[in-house]
């Protein structure tokens, strides 16, 4: 190994030591919160909701990306709607002696929103804006909502026989609030429809108004129309100056905003599966609602009283004490299964006789239960060829079929353990994994799994992953084989000899060569997503990556990579987001075989907007050459992005037709446009490349791809797919089209 691998590792070294200890002094914060979360369920056997309530967020709090989080927060959500009940029917119950007060004049009880004319469940969602709007201001007591809606349910049913002036003034005194506000919400059904909020306050003690606000305008002023509102409501309180954090507009996109309203009211009806799938959708619609997000983290996954709570509770704690019994956690585990048929077929004009593939892959797996923080994972994967082998698979995969007078297809005939790990769970939400596994990271540019191919790659490696804090994700791992797409035991390039460098037959100018599968490799990653708004931008997701790959491939092919990753969505308007992506990353490289240390740069720029259901965006990506004897390569990517994980749709990298898996020696620039649409649930993609040379004007050619998806709930994938490679001066004209369908469970 070289001495400028042992420095770059030595700084990873450094970093992971660092980290470590970071970790190990967030030990005894962790060990208090798990205190927390003891102490509530003693208060659960007693019947203290309110304490159990208290300590449980403390858990919360302390673990706010923790998989057993998400279970507390429901159970507080149960807990507190339960607690809103009891003190429901206690007020009633006491409502004589409650009438009189004591009012806190700084407590403000925000009665649910009438809806009027053509809404339908707009009250709720301009009601809980309100609220949280209210919440961020200093000195104010807002009564939750679901205190409120407790309340107003128990009024209904009370039978007290008392008379009040109304039932507003009546659920404030029961409340405790020195101030309550009613409004409604109107839309007058009009072609381009105009919408009107209204709102009043008033005291409670003597029904005495305070003041009238009101805001009109058509939908394009909706969510200003919010604002405003809250603007003229504290101005009424007489609070000024108004806070930051209340002039945040909550969402832009009308869309998201009707499925949070719809979700408040699945919500409301205890239908939380509904709820849930309201709220997620919204959140893909707009990443940066937040009040959205909160509901979904709030939403319980089924009705629980609390008595079942703290039966669930109970086995939860002492799951967590003996972690199960071995025996336990090998057959209640999760088994998975995934099958894909593909038929793909392959025209190029090099060949007499076309490529025609007809193959399908099975993957079986199984995901043990937890054994004191030890989880194992097992998944065997098999790809065979159905009717006629009719295609070639390269020298460099040892599984068939071979037919030299035909194209090559990326999918052998083989049977192999895909993956086998151990994974171990550690403080702070950290992961070590030990075995054969999938890595995937950012966009798969520099490191992926091939996921276009029946034989998915894999890595036998040790990864460490923290999570610990909010949106910040650190990975490192340390690869000593990479099982690549042509085959456990074959390499990671072909179809040439084992040493050929340049220039051979059919690598078309390529410096490739042999790769053996064994390496002693270092990746390090570090990512954080932003979800805010900003002024001018709207409502903004952003993903900062920054990375090191030092690869030390066992044939003396050493490429380090240091590189910086953004990638963002800004939705500006409620129809219209910017969409943007840019990376740039530096390699060194010492290749033994040759003498030659080349040092090349990689740059990716990608501008584009989303309207609605369609999207279009255009690029630039280059990979720099050093004096036409190396290029930057990407030895552990193969080119693909399963997904987008907003967008949700398939894209490639330097087209579908795969000729730049390998990087020519005078480097490539590829200028590209993409388009994606949905069209009657089909998911619709289609791309357009111009490749030429980076340090020559050689113009190598131009492809065009297109795509199309369809899912069939969520099992069922099939989709057809088209790539047309035109040549100039590198490979030659070939065209690829494939039809598949996919099954997952």
């Amino acid at each position: 190994m070289c001495h400028r691998h042992r420095e770059t590792i030595s700084l990873i070294a450094v970093f992971v030591f660092f980290l470590t200890g970071w970790i190990t002094t967030k030990a005894y914060s962790m060990e208090e919160a798990r205190n927390a979360y003891d102490r509530g369920l003693l208060h659960l056997e007693k019947g203290e909701l309110s304490q159990t309530i208290r300590e449980w967020k403390q858990y919360v709090e302390s673990h706010p990306v923790d998989a057993k989080t998400r279970t507390i927060r429901s159970y507080i959500t149960l807990l507190v709607r339960e607690e809103a009940r009891q003190d429901a029917k206690e007020a009633v119950t006491q409502e004589r002696a409650l009438v009189k007060g004591p009012f806190d004049e700084n407590t403000l009880a925000i009665m649910p929103f009438n809806d009027t004319g053509f809404t339908q469940h707009f009250g709720k969602a301009i009601h809980a804006m309100v609220i949280s709007d209210l919440t961020n201001v200093p000195g104010l007591n807002i009564v939750e909502r679901t205190r409120l809606q407790a309340l107003l349910a128990e009024i209904e049913l009370g039978g007290t026989g008392l008379v009040e002036e109304g039932t507003a003034v009546r659920a404030g005194r029961l409340l405790g609030a020195g101030v309550i506000a009613t409004g409604t919400v109107f839309e007058d059904g009009q072609r381009t429809p105009r919408y009107q909020i209204t709102t009043s306050l008033a005291k409670t003690e003597t029904g005495q108004q305070m003041g009238y606000q009101e805001a009109a305008g058509v939908r394009n002023d909706w969510f200003i129309l919010q604002k405003e509102i809250v603007f003229e409501i504290l101005k009424d309180l007489g609070v000024s100056p108004i806070p930051a954090a209340v002039k945040k507009i909550h969402t832009k996109n009308w869309e998201a905003y009707v499925l949070f309203a719809k979700g408040l009211d699945f919500l409301d009806q205890g239908n939380f599966s509904d709820a849930r799938h309201a709220f997620e959708t919204a959140l893909t619609l707009d990443v940066g609602f937040d009040l959205t997000r909160e509901a979904l983290q709030a939403t319980p996954s089924k009705q629980m009283s609390v008595s079942e709570i703290l039966s669930h509770a109970k086995d939860s704690r002492i799951e967590q004490k003996t972690r199960h019994n071995f025996t336990e956690a090998l057959t209640q585990g999760t088994p998975r299964l995934n099958i894909r048929y593909r038929f793909e077929r392959v025209e190029q004009d090099s060949f007499r006789r076309d490529a025609l593939a007809s193959t399908i892959r099975t993957r079986l797996g199984y995901l043990t239960g937890a054994y004191f923080d030890f989880q194992a994972y097992v998944e065997m994967e098999d790809t065979r060829t159905l009717l006629k082998d009719k295609y070639n698979t390269p020298d460099s995969a040892p599984h068939g079929p071979k037919n030299p007078d035909r194209p090559v297809v990326f999918d052998p005939e083989f049977t192999e353990l895909n993956q086998l790990w151990l994974d171990h769970s550690l403080p702070f939400d950290t992961r070590v994994r030990l075995g054969r596994q999938k890595i995937v990271l950012d966009d798969a540019r520099f490191i992926g799994n091939a996921g276009w191919a029946q034989n998915e790659q894999t890595f036998d490696a040790v990864t460490v992953q923290n999570k610990g804090l909010s949106n910040l994700n650190i990975f490192y791992g340390y690869l000593i084989k990479v099982n690549s797409v042509s085959g456990e035991s074959g390499k990671h390039a072909g179809p040439f000899k084992k040493g050929e460098m340049f220039a051979c037959t059919g690598c078309h100018g390529s410096p490739r060569m042999m790769i053996d599968d064994h390496m002693k490799s270092h990746i390090l990653n570090v990512s954080k997503e932003f979800v805010n708004n900003v002024p001018g931008l709207g409502s903004l997701w952003l993903k900062l990556a920054g990375y090191a790959y030092i690869l030390d491939f066992d044939t003396g092919i050493e490429p380090e990579t240091l590189g910086l990753f953004v990638d963002g969505i800004s939705q500006v308007s409620s129809d219209f987001s910017l969409l943007y992506h840019l990376q740039y990353a530096s390699q060194k490289d010492h290749v033994e075989r040759m003498k030659i240390d080349p040092e090349t740069e990689y740059y990716r720029i990608e501008f584009g907007g989303q309207l609605s259901q369609f999207s279009l965006k255009a690029g630039y990506e280059v990979m720099t050459s050093d004096k036409d004897m190396w290029a930057f390569q990407t030895p552990l990517a193969w080119g693909y992005n399963n997904e987008n994980k907003y967008l949700n749709i398939p894209r490639t990298l330097n087209g579908w037709a795969r000729k730049f898996e390998w990087i020519p020696v005078t480097g490539l620039q590829d200028l590209f446009v993409s388009v994606e649409a949905s069209l009657a649930g089909i998911r619709l993609r289609g791309e357009y490349h111009d490749f030429s040379a980076e340090s020559t004007d050689t113009e190598y050619g131009t492809e065009t791809d297109v795509m199309a998806l369809k899912q069939f709930g969520k099992l069922f994938t099939v989709g057809l797919m088209y790539a047309d490679y035109r040549a100039e001066s590198f490979s030659d004209d070939t065209k690829k089209a494939m039809i598949f369908g996919e099954l997952s469970f």
